[in-house]
């Protein structure tokens, strides 16, 4: 998969290509995991397309409130966690209940680290 905003320097010519058959897609979740995590997020329908964009429309619900549930396996914990960061506060891990704590202790230590430079100045 690649994504129209990373491709720069485009530019038009006059070559030509033939069109090809496109292959059976078929989405490989996690081929390379080791230590798999599966868990099931509430994403706010605010993020619905980047939600999508990063998993895939399949396996994905939505709430009576029009938020996306989605139940996914990740490769790591570390991974999880990154990616559910990079939604702010518009991802909210629902289960299982001891990950969303572990979650929770990893947002406090952010929180700490950020609470403890500026207690400095």
């Amino acid at each position: 998969m690649f994504k129209l905003t990373r491709m720069t320097e485009l530019e038009c010519t006059e070559e030509r290509f033939e069109k090809r058959a496109n292959a059976e897609y078929t989405r490989k979740v996690n081929w390379n995991a080791f230590d798999e995590i599966k868990a099931v997020v509430k994403f706010d329908k605010m993020v619905k397309w980047k939600a999508i964009d990063d998993f895939g429309a399949e396996g994905m619900d939505c709430d009576e409130k029009g938020d996306l549930l989605l139940s996914h396996v990740w490769p790591d914990k570390e991974s999880m966690f990154h990616q559910i960061l990079s939604y702010g506060d518009k991802a909210e891990i629902l289960e299982p209940e001891a990950l969303r704590s572990e979650f929770a202790a990893y947002a406090q230590k952010i929180f700490k680290q950020y609470k403890q430079r500026q207690a400095l100045k």
